[in-house]
C-alpha cells in the first residue's frame, strides 16, 4: 500500500520537494546541506538568516483523520485505497495496561500508526501543505522537524518574515488541529545584525 502511494505521489509530483524524512534519497544531511545552501546564498547577496526552528506537540499522535483523509483525497488518492486508508486510520481502539491492571478500550481518534509503514507518509501528506503560498521565507522539513528560513537585510523584510510566520506558518496549526510547542522553538540568526 505504501508503495502504490509513493508512487502515485511521484508520477503526480506531489511529493513536498522540502520533506527530507521518509523519502528515499533524502535525509537528515540532504535538510543539513539545504540549510547551508540557503546561509551562503544569502551571505553571497550580503543578506544574514534567520532560522525559526518549530516544535509539534505530539505531532504523530495528533493528526487530525478527518483532515487527513480530506488531504489524500485532494491529492487525488480515492476510490479502493482512499477507503481502505479511511478504514485503517478509524475503528482502532487503545488499552492501557498499569500496575497489572487492563483498563477498558477507548476510540482512537487521532494520530498515525507509529511503527508501521504507512505511518510516516500519512504523516508527511498531512504536513506537506504547512509552507504553502509562501513568499518572504522557504520551510524545510524532516519528518515533523521543520525550519523556516528567511534572508534577512532590513527591518522591513524582518516584519515580512514575521508576518509571514504569524499568517501562515502559526496559523496552519490550529486550522489543521495540530498544536506548536512554542517553548521549544528555537532561533537561529546568521550574519550581520540589519
Amino acid at each position: 500500500m505504501r508503495s502504490t502511494i509513493v508512487n502515485h505521489l511521484e508520477l503526480n509530483n506531489l511529493l513536498p520537494k522540502n520533506q527530507h524524512g521518509f523519502i528515499s534519497g533524502r535525509s537528515t544531511l540532504s535538510q543539513l546541506l539545504n540549510q547551508i545552501e540557503q546561509m551562503i546564498r544569502a551571505w553571497e547577496e550580503g543578506k544574514a538568516t534567520d532560522t525559526i526552528y518549530l516544535d509539534f506537540a505530539k505531532a504523530f499522535d495528533k493528526v487530525d483523520h478527518n483532515i487527513l483523509c480530506h488531504k489524500i483525497k485532494r491529492l487525488g488518492i480515492s476510490g479502493k485505497v482512499g477507503i481502505w486508508i479511511s478504514k485503517f486510520l478509524s475503528g482502532r481502539y487503545q488499552q492501557v495496561s498499569a500496575n497489572g491492571v487492563l483498563s477498558s478500550p477507548a476510540p482512537v481518534i487521532s494520530g498515525v500508526l507509529q511503527g508501521t509503514v504507512l505511518g510516516p507518509i500519512l504523516f508527511i501528506i498531512m504536513i506537506e501543505d504547512l509552507d504553502c503560498d509562501l513568499l518572504h521565507s522557504v520551510a524545510s522539513k524532516y519528518a515533523d522537524d521543520t525550519r523556516v528560513t528567511a534572508k534577512i537585510s532590513s527591518q522591513e523584510e524582518a516584519q515580512c518574515f514575521q508576518k509571514e510566520l504569524d499568517e501562515k506558518i502559526y496559523a496552519w496549526g490550529p486550522a489543521n488541529n495540530m498544536k506548536l510547542k512554542w517553548e521549544k522553538f528555537e532561533h537561529l540568526h546568521v550574519g550581520a545584525q540589519s
